[in-house]
């Protein structure tokens, strides 16, 4: 499963964030395109990482995985 995923993630974003941006700038600014590259990429996982609970808790819908792999939408209630 771990393959799996590390072969979907770098054939999809990991592309964005390591490969295009050492492409996309001259050779001599190849390293500081790709230092850009990565803070950018950086910077959003960091975001998703702090927003993302937040966000699932305010919409209060919680997505789980069966052991068949497919997606099941859980609702539950708030104490709050």
């Amino acid at each position: 499963m771990l393959f799996l995923f590390n072969l979907i993630y770098a054939s999809t974003w990991g592309t964005v964030a390591f490969l295009i941006p050492t492409e996309i700038f001259p050779s001599r600014m190849r390293a500081q395109g790709n230092g850009f590259g990565i803070t950018g990429w950086a910077i959003g996982v960091g975001w998703t990482v702090l927003v993302n609970p937040i966000m699932f808790e305010n919409i209060q819908v919680c997505y789980t995985l069966n052991p068949h792999f497919s997606l099941h939408q859980n609702f539950y209630q708030s104490n709050h």
